[in-house]
């Protein structure tokens, strides 16, 4: 979420295509060993291809619309890891 509110505040067409360049960089060195990351990455590339710089509202106005959509995603998805862990057999738990 923070890569794409830096992406959005950057109006100027050369920051928003050096941030694009930058980003598919890492997007492509990355590669296939870590999805996680890949995933990260691919949000605001795909946020610098489909904008084009427009007037926003202030940042701490877009910030807080945001994160009232961000916060139950985050709880219930992490409600989910939980009772999904909790749920399993032991013999696939990991031993600490």
């Amino acid at each position: 979420m923070s890569l794409v509110f830096v992406t959005d505040v950057f109006d100027a067409p050369l920051a928003r295509g050096g941030l694009l360049i930058l980003m598919l960089f890492l997007a492509l060195s990355v590669g296939e060993r870590r999805y996680g990351v890949l995933a990260v990455l691919v949000a605001p590339v795909l946020v610098l291809l489909s904008s084009h710089a427009a007037a926003h509202e202030p940042p701490i106005d877009y910030l807080r619309t945001a994160l009232v959509a961000f916060v139950p995603v985050v709880v219930a998805s992490g409600l989910g890891h939980w009772v999904f862990w909790t749920l399993r057999d032991s013999s696939r738990r990991v031993t600490v």
